[in-house]
């Protein structure tokens, strides 16, 4: 019996999740091929944001002229500069 009952309450809380999934769709999102994850903001650029600005804000406040050319150079091998995090 407590099995039955585990397995009931597992496919109300499945059938809670799907219902919320198609309730949370936008009207119309069918036709022009506009979903939900097109209303996710973009992940990836807040993620590279997030790793990049630390060293970057490091490298305003090195006033050596030597040792910035050779932390933009760093970056820069690295792949990380200002021009990648627009």
């Amino acid at each position: 019996m407590r099995l039955f009952v585990c397995f009931l309450g597992g496919m109300m809380c499945c059938g809670a999740i799907a219902f919320g999934m198609f309730a949370l769709q936008p009207v119309g999102a069918h036709e022009d091929g506009f979903g939900l994850a097109e209303l996710l903001p973009d992940f990836e650029k807040i993620y590279q944001n997030a790793l990049t600005f630390p060293l970057e804000k490091a490298g305003e406040k090195i006033y050596n002229d030597d040792i910035l050319e050779f932390y933009q150079g760093l970056l820069d091998s690295c792949g990380i500069n200002g021009s990648t995090t627009e």
